[in-house]
């Protein structure tokens, strides 16, 4: 338990952030070092005491006929006698007492730090909070271990979220912050030992079929069932988007929280300038948009056709036009960033950039990309023929689509052409240092990434603060259908593992990180929620602007997102055999088609040598 200047020190780190005191005077004021009064929650109405009837002898001048006389009586009437009364005990929620006091004041300092920043109402909210006091009573003293990848949005729930959670539950959490093919080897670790060494597991959705297939994942709908005593009040399943991600035969394994999804990033200023689209038009004979102008304009059918067509979109040409006209050295201008430092991002180019290029089958007739969970036959990443539920290969002597013509522009895109329109720096950083600098250093033109960099480009080293905007990606024509993925959606969150010897307090855990109650709060500062009821409101919805109008973007494009197929059970191993021939292929100059031949006949070896060919993996 924390001492009362521990409490102050963090209530006072807490209530500092932003406009929260303002609010906070709503409900009470702070005083002292950390003691809050007047607060709504628990503690309202009991600090004041009673008065107390007492008897008193009091003198007094009375006039008699014509006579005025002092007479001494005696009288009983009610005084206020300063510290002499007792105030009556408060109402103590249901199952909780005296020894849950600490909780419950720490659960009423939480909810004025929330304040209004929550898509609940005031008596929901109270009720979201307390439940974690009365639920947690039989776990306190519990020391729960989580490893996650060290994202902005999973800091900003350790930094912010994670004391609030032991005060208010008693339960201990030691946060192991790591790199992403730091946890995919962790969740391997975990599947293979059956350890359970981390309670809790930071992922995302890439690893799903790799979970289920190995039952290494907690069934949380299967736990819920068992424990309803558990389960929030307002953890509303269905509030949270994309659950073919995170779910399987329709029960879910993974609280997911944060919803980046790999889109096109541009300079807005640079599109719109009047000199330089008057000068693109000159040389390339068409307009310059922005990526999400493009897109729209398609749709809105203003080239004058009367259907939609991929040549007015924003596609692979135009994204290399665009490239080639903003890079300019002598200006400090450049079209793009590439990343060739040897690492695991060498392996994400066919995990999130095949929605680019159209490789894997579209989504069934009557169906989006974000409502299914598998594609059929043909399946991202890497265009794998998972033909009857089984393994095939990637390559098209496997009936895969890797090393087609779609395969060849990927990787001649990502591996030569960016970089040959990127400053030298390029071939000395990885893909997360090259999303950074895109923010800090304010000179490229284009890049494709997530939003998890969202809080870099608005922070204060950004030189683009209201200077971005989000698109689509690019799409490569010769291969673009309708109903195939149109970018690459990556929730991240938390699992449970199956060999954990803490489930019941690692629920709570991960169910209080992504709780309704501090949602909205927590999504205004890094923008990446997966409630519909935050992107629903105004206050969320305000932020479009300042985030790159990834709102309007999401509006348009989120039933066309998708991740890693549930199919790729395989995805942890399969990254690492592609990264691994991706760097031999830079080593050795190979072309864009040479390396999506290497790079399939890699992966379809590793298939076969290790028994999944052929083999149904998912029913």
């Amino acid at each position: 338990m924390k001492t009362d200047m521990e409490e102050g020190r963090l209530l006072k780190k807490k209530i500092s952030r932003r406009a929260a005191i303002s609010r906070a005077v709503a409900i009470g004021s702070i005083v002292g070092v950390g003691i809050i009064a007047g607060l709504g929650g628990y503690y309202a109405g009991t600090l004041g005491a009673p008065a107390k009837v007492e008897t008193v002898t009091k003198t007094e001048t009375v006039t008699v006929g014509a006579a005025t006389v002092t007479e001494t009586k005696t009288v009983r009437e009610t005084v206020t006698v300063p510290g002499t009364a007792t105030a009556p005990a408060p109402t103590l929620p249901p199952g909780l007492g005296p020894e849950d006091e600490p909780y419950l004041r720490a659960a009423d300092e939480f909810i004025a730090w929330i304040g209004e920043d929550t898509v609940l109402t005031p008596e929901q909210l109270k009720q979201e909070v307390y439940h974690f006091v009365a639920a947690s009573k039989p776990y306190r003293g519990t020391t729960l271990i989580n490893m996650y990848e060290a994202l902005p949005g999973a800091v900003w729930e350790e930094q912010y979220l994670g004391e609030w959670f032991e005060r208010i539950t008693g339960i201990k959490v030691a946060w192991e912050a790591m790199s992403n093919y730091e946890t995919i080897l962790k969740s391997f670790e975990d599947a293979k030992t059956r350890a359970g060494i981390y309670d809790v597991l930071g992922t995302d959705q890439d690893m799903h079929g790799f979970y289920v297939l190995n039952k290494s994942a907690l069934n949380l709908s299967e736990f819920m069932r068992e424990h309803p005593e558990l389960v929030p009040p307002y953890l509303d399943v269905d509030d949270i988007w994309a659950k073919g991600t995170y779910s399987y035969k329709g029960d879910i394994y993974a609280i997911h929280g944060q919803a980046p999804w790999i889109d096109s990033m541009v300079r807005t200023s640079w599109f719109k300038d009047p000199k330089n689209r008057e000068d693109f038009k000159k040389k390339y004979g068409y307009d310059l948009k922005t990526p999400l102008e493009y897109y729209l304009d398609a749709r809105r059918y203003v080239s004058k056709r009367t259907t939609t067509s991929v040549e007015d979109d924003w596609t692979i040409s135009k994204c290399e036009d665009v490239i080639e006209f903003f890079t300019r050295p002598d200006e400090k201008m450049w079209g793009s960033l590439g990343c060739l430092r040897p690492g695991d991002h060498l392996g994400w180019l066919g995990d999130w950039l095949d929605d680019a290029f159209q490789f894997c089958s579209p989504a069934p007739l009557g169906s989006y990309p974000a409502e299914v969970a598998t594609l059929d036959p043909i399946i991202t990443p890497f265009g794998c023929n998972t033909e009857g539920g089984a393994l095939w290969g990637t390559s098209q002597a496997e009936g895969g689509t890797l090393d087609t013509d779609a395969g060849a522009k990927m990787y001649d895109f990502w591996l030569h052409y960016i970089p040959e329109h990127s400053p030298p720096k390029a071939r000395e950083i990885d893909a997360v240092e090259s999303w950074t600098a895109w923010g800090i250093d304010g000179t490229y033109a284009f890049h494709v990434m997530p939003h998890h960099f969202f809080p870099v480009f608005v922070g204060p080293e950004s030189k683009v603060v209201g200077d971005f905007e989000v698109g689509p990606l690019p799409v490569y024509e010769p291969w673009y259908h309708p109903l195939k993925p149109r970018g690459y959606v990556d929730p991240s969150g938390y699992i449970i593992s199956a060999y954990s010897k803490n489930k019941e307090a690692a629920f709570l855990f991960i169910t209080f990180l992504n709780s309704k109650a501090v949602d909205l709060k927590k999504n205004m500062e890094i923008g990446m929620t997966m409630r519909i009821s935050t992107m629903k409101d105004p206050r969320y919805r305000a932020l479009d602007d300042k985030f790159g109008k990834f709102l309007t973007v999401f509006d348009v494009t989120g039933k066309y997102l998708y991740g890693t197929d549930a199919k790729w059970v395989i995805y942890p191993q399969a990254m690492s055999v592609a990264r691994d021939a991706a760097l031999k292929a830079l080593e050795e100059k190979l072309d864009g088609a040479e390396t999506a031949k290497l790079v399939a006949s890699e992966i379809d070896k590793w298939i076969k040598e290790n028994g999944w060919y052929g083999k149904k993996v998912l029913e």
